[in-house]
Formats: structure tokens, C-alpha cells, sequence
């Protein structure tokens, strides 16, 4: 099982209410932990589904998109953005940028203060 942390959350001037609602929503991520047997790809299916929810609440405004970058050899963290008003071949205003860094070592979850997520198989469930 893997454990990583959200390290920092940018957020951008909001061009509207969406990509204002997008950014809190990033901003409630920070400094979580997360684990499972894939949590990165979890963490961005959540994401998704939240800005799937944001996207039927505000139907008016062009769909978000969110994209990850997985970490490489120059960058250690993986990174999670969120675009607003999403169009192709257009300068892309980002609504938020999720930054994902892999733990080494081991968290004393006694003393952890801010909250986990934990996309571990729940008891009872399907391998």
C-alpha cells in the first residue's frame, strides 16, 4: 500500500463561480494524506467526480477538466489541475494545482492533525 501527501494546492484568481467552487474544494485537500493500493489515480477519479458535480450544478459554464502530470525524473511531485473553461488550443485558465509527493518512511498517525484519506478496499468488497 502506498502513502502519499498533499503537499501544497495553488489556486487562481476565479474567472466565476465554478472555478471558485473548484478551488475551495482543492484547498479542503490540503495537507491530507492519502493511501491505498492506488491512490493518486483514486484521488483524481474523486476529483473528477466532484468537478462532474460542480459542472451539473453550474451548467451555464463550460465543463472543468482535470488533468494529471505524473511525477519524472526532474520532478518528484505528481500534480493534479484543474482547468476552467476548457478549450482546445487556447490558453488554459486553471481554477487550481494539486501538488502529490510519495512518503518515505512511516507517519505516526497518532499525532497526524489533518485528515486522512484512505481509498484502501473496504471489508467486504471485491478485490
Amino acid at each position: 500500500m502506498s502513502t502519499y501527501v498533499i503537499t501544497q494546492v495553488v489556486t487562481y484568481k476565479p474567472a466565476n463561480r465554478k472555478a471558485e467552487d473548484a478551488a475551495n474544494f482543492a484547498l479542503q485537500l490540503k495537507h491530507r494524506i492519502i493511501t491505498g493500493k492506488t491512490p493518486v489515480t483514486d484521488l483524481l477519479r474523486a476529483i473528477e467526480d466532484h468537478c462532474r458535480l460542480l459542472d451539473h450544478k453550474h451548467r451555464h459554464i463550460r465543463n472543468l477538466k482535470v488533468v494529471l502530470e505524473r511525477a519524472s525524473v526532474n520532478n518528484e511531485m505528481s500534480m493534479i489541475t484543474i482547468y476552467n473553461n476548457y478549450t482546445v488550443g487556447a490558453p488554459q485558465p486553471k481554477a487550481a494545482v494539486i501538488y502529490v509527493a510519495v512518503v518515505a518512511g512511516t507517519i505516526n498517525m497518532d499525532k497526524l492533525e489533518s485528515g486522512t484519506i484512505d481509498f484502501g478496499q473496504e471489508e467486504g468488497g471485491e478485490a
